[in-house]
């Protein structure tokens, strides 16, 4: 079951209603007050941020939007940075620090991960090398100041018959620095896929990808994840599908 782009602004919609309401009735009760950091516009500065936030020391706030970017006549979403204003009352500031093209990925829908580099890690829902099944990308940032961040394509979906299709959750990592993480389609039975990125031992080597389950359907265990995962303690994974279990 994969979202078209024309229910995403329904879904969005209907979520910010809900959104709202809530913030009026906590306001009411509690006293809370809004502040809109930043509002999303112009094509160039992405449009319909889906995933969440991340923040790294400096307070600087770090997202993913569906749509926007300035590579072509459909953009194919953005990366993002909110950086906080130098002096109190003044107004937050957006770079756009990358802009897919399809080719390196498109459409992300979840948010980022940050490890202790700064280096960025995320999914996009399509594009990548292999009929556009998605992918998961790294983002390292520059190595002078005013520099451009580098993207790296750790993973295109679909290399093989049964790799996992269209990534819509984030990712998360372990302490060697292995990516995990859920397709929606894809797999042996076609129906999503948890799957395991692998770094390379060498430096400028290969990731590698291995297919921890293949989702089986209605009737057998779970279909079409669209969520990330958890890890426990002791490396063990939770995660929710959107279908199938023993129930129609």
């Amino acid at each position: 079951m994969r979202f078209s782009k024309s229910a995403f602004p329904r879904i969005v919609c209907g979520l910010l209603v809900l959104a709202i309401f809530a913030l009026a009735a906590h306001s009411q009760a509690f006293g809370a007050s809004e502040s809109i950091l930043w509002s999303f516009g112009t094509a160039a500065n992405g449009g319909a941020p889906l995933g969440g936030l991340i923040s790294d020391t400096a307070g600087n706030l770090y997202g993913t939007t569906f749509s926007g970017g300035t590579n072509d006549l459909l953009p194919d979403g953005t990366v993002f940075e909110l950086t906080p204003p130098s002096t109190s009352g003044g107004n937050w500031s957006e770079s756009v620090l990358w802009s897919f093209n399809g080719t390196d990925g498109s459409e992300p829908v979840a948010g980022l991960i940050m490890d202790k580099g700064g280096n960025l890690y995320g999914t996009t829902t399509e594009g990548g090398a292999h009929a556009s099944e998605g992918t998961v990308f790294e983002l390292t940032p520059p190595s002078t100041s005013g520099g451009g961040w580098t993207e790296s394509i750790l993973w295109s979906f679909g290399v093989t018959a049964t790799d996992g299709r269209y990534p819509f959750g984030g990712l998360i990592s372990d302490s060697a620095g292995n990516l995990y993480g859920t397709t929606q389609q894809g797999g042996v039975h076609n129906v999503g896929t948890v799957f395991k990125l692998i770094p390379p031992s060498t430096s400028g080597g290969n990731w590698a990808e291995s297919i921890l389950w293949s989702f089986a359907g209605i009737g057998i265990d779970g279909a079409a994840p669209e969520a990330g995962l958890i890890m426990d303690s002791s490396g063990n994974l939770y995660g929710t599908t959107v279908e199938g279990g023993g129930l129609w």
